[in-house]
């Protein structure tokens, strides 16, 4: 069987990688941290960081201070360049620990169960 290239060594139609996305897939996460962003004059938006609890070579990242300056670079890149293709600018206008990540959560989950 030859080997498969990875994802970053692909072109899509939108000029980017490709996205895989596997279906049906479940990852106990931890929640570690996170980001509020805005997109032009929408409301602002938060954005929760997790790590995969079963995966050894993140075992010790237990909050957004464990998580390292390239890859929080790496993630405020990300956000702001993606919606670049819909002429949309996005920022990230704040980084928050675990403990703000938790009460942002457990915020969404008591307004998911109250009716609209």
């Amino acid at each position: 069987m030859s080997e498969i290239p990875s994802a970053s060594h692909s072109r899509s139609s939108d000029d980017g990688e490709i996205d895989l996305l596997p279906p049906l897939t479940i990852v106990r996460a931890r929640v570690v941290g996170g980001i509020t962003i805005r997109a032009d004059d929408e409301a602002k938006e938060h954005k929760l960081i997790g790590v995969a609890i079963d995966d050894p070579s993140v075992s010790e990242v237990a909050d957004l201070s464990d998580v390292s300056r390239g890859l929080r670079h790496e993630i405020r890149e990300f956000f702001d360049r993606y919606k670049d293709d819909e002429g949309v600018t996005v920022k990230v206008t704040d980084w928050f620990d675990r403990a703000r990540s938790l009460e942002i959560l457990r915020k969404a989950f008591r307004a998911a169960k109250t009716p609209k």
